[in-house]
């Protein structure tokens, strides 16, 4: 079989020619000076007893295109699943974010209630409201903890 049977390289498409070892034993598919492979240190090589085979074996493999198509295929069926599991995740995300956002609401609602309640006790303190819970009252001391734990528990309809 001659050099001219051999078909161009899978991998850049440049042609190829078989080089012969200076001891006649070994050869190698050589492509184009100017090809990618040549620049990556591609080479295939093989023993100068089986020059028949190892051309037959480097033209049955698939065409350039089929092995192009397959590698696209097997890209964009990884792209895919990539982004399925990106969309999972902006939906977690997203369904985070409103569980946040509620979250905080709620604590906003919360510290409001909270505020408005001490407003409330506060202002009972001054009029006098925790008179008569079974402790004495002090004339001018609204400050006392037991007092405000009693006009809150009040507030909240709970027994003092």
């Amino acid at each position: 079989m001659s050099d001219d049977l051999v078909k161009p390289c899978p991998f850049c498409g440049s042609n190829v020619v078989i080089d012969v070892s200076d001891d006649l034993t070994t050869g190698a598919f050589v492509c184009d000076q100017k090809s990618t492979c040549i620049e990556s240190g591609l080479l295939t090589g093989f023993n100068m007893a089986f020059k028949d085979s190892a051309i037959a074996a480097w033209n049955t493999r698939a065409d350039r295109i089929e092995v192009l198509e397959k590698a696209l295929t097997n890209m964009q069926r990884e792209y895919d699943k990539r982004g399925d599991r990106i969309e999972e995740l902006e939906a977690q995300l997203s369904k985070k974010m409103d569980e946040d956002a509620y979250i905080a609401e709620l604590e906003y609602k919360l510290d409001a209630a909270e505020a408005e309640l001490a407003n409330a006790v506060e202002a009972a303190y001054c009029e006098g409201f925790a008179e008569g819970y079974g402790g004495e009252w002090i004339e001018g001391d609204y400050s006392k903890p037991w007092r405000k734990s009693v006009a809150f528990a009040e507030l909240k309809g709970e027994q003092p």
